[in-house]
């Protein structure tokens, strides 16, 4: 986490190693699969995510993925957490999910 927000990053969506840099898409409110696939506009270097929102993640690796987040808070033990569920295109250049 940081001060301004949420940040995310995977060794698994960047090809195996923390390079590169992905970009976000805001698709809208709704469950994961309103969505099937990703705009060509509107993408950015970071986006504020809520549990009502589901956003498009373009790795650096040319990889599509969707996310929504179904909660997040602190634990019993104040250990922070995530819960959402995502999809993840294994075809490169390919914004259909």
């Amino acid at each position: 986490s940081s001060e301004s927000g949420l940040i995310l990053k995977s060794p698994d969506l960047a090809g195996g190693v923390w390079t590169g840099t992905s970009q976000f898409l805001m698709l809208g409110v709704g469950s994961i699969d309103d969505f099937p696939d990703a705009g060509e506009t509107g993408w950015g270097n970071s986006i504020d995510v809520s549990s009502v929102k589901v956003c498009a993640i373009k790795t650096s690796q040319n990889h599509y993925a969707k996310l929504k987040i179904l909660s997040f808070g602190t634990d019993s033990l104040g250990r922070y957490y995530i819960d959402f569920n995502y999809k993840y295109q294994t075809k490169t250049n390919y914004p259909h999910f």
